[in-house]
């Protein structure tokens, strides 16, 4: 028993000295106070909160794409992705900010694209990638179209019915762009300098669309220490990223 004893009483001796710390003299020192738990404070707890959000929520709705013909076969691979994007641009030829907008110069580079030409040298727009993005089993598409200074039309479609339907269409400088689950993780560089984003595009099965899911943002690790060049997949834990949304 006093062996027990005496073990017991070097592991208590060893746990205050951990706590503690010593010093060169083997002095116990104190570590310092430590930080008392707090709940929040509610900042103007006499303001009355929001009662509606401040706009558009920023959910898409589906866009059933015009001069695309009806899809008999159910594959959404038969369809060019040129054809998508030549159809998109002639059913809103004018259009200068918002969802169908392409810059000058590379509005005149997709329209001379031909037939198949996606991911071929001097087409803007990118080969297409397949995914299920709707849960449904069934493949859906991701097209992107190369923008200058670096941007990238990012748009996504479905069939519905056989019908081509656009459920995803934003633009963004993107680091990377993943699919996991499911969704779309878009990382990419804030306005911010220092910061990267990582924006999360889910299906909500109510509007039929993709919508964000989060916004999250972290603060940028310099090149060689440490950081994952990738964004991370919607189930990662990784706690630099803060949560926006």
């Amino acid at each position: 028993m006093s062996a027990v004893r005496t073990a017991l009483a070097l592991l208590g001796t060893g746990a205050a000295v951990l706590m503690t710390g010593c010093s060169a003299t083997n002095d116990a020192e104190s570590a310092g106070p430590t930080p008392v738990a707090s709940a929040p404070a509610k900042l103007w707890p006499n303001r009355p909160p929001a009662t509606e959000p401040p706009g558009d929520s920023g959910n898409e709705r589906p866009v059933p794409v015009p001069g695309i013909p009806k899809v008999t076969s159910g594959d959404i691979r038969s369809v060019d992705p040129v054809a998508v994007i030549q159809a998109e641009m002639a059913a809103a030829p004018d259009a200068l900010s918002g969802a169908d907008a392409l810059d000058e110069e590379t509005a005149a580079k997709a329209a001379a694209c031909e037939a198949g030409a996606a991911g071929r040298t001097g087409c803007p727009i990118r080969s297409p990638e397949y995914y299920d993005l709707t849960g449904d089993g069934k493949t859906d598409a991701v097209l992107g179209v190369d923008m200058v200074d670096g941007f990238l039309a990012l748009r996504c479609y479905t069939l519905h019915n056989g019908v081509l339907t656009r459920i995803l269409a934003t633009v963004t400088k993107p680091m990377s762009v993943q699919v996991a689950g499911g969704d779309l993780i878009v990382q990419e560089p804030t306005p911010s300098e220092g910061y990267e984003q990582r924006t999360v595009y889910a299906w909500d099965p109510q509007t039929r669309a993709m919508a964000i899911q989060s916004d999250d943002y972290r603060r940028a690790t310099p090149p060689g220490h440490g950081r994952r060049d990738h964004a991370p997949d919607s189930g990662d834990t990784d706690s630099s990223w803060k949560r926006s949304r």
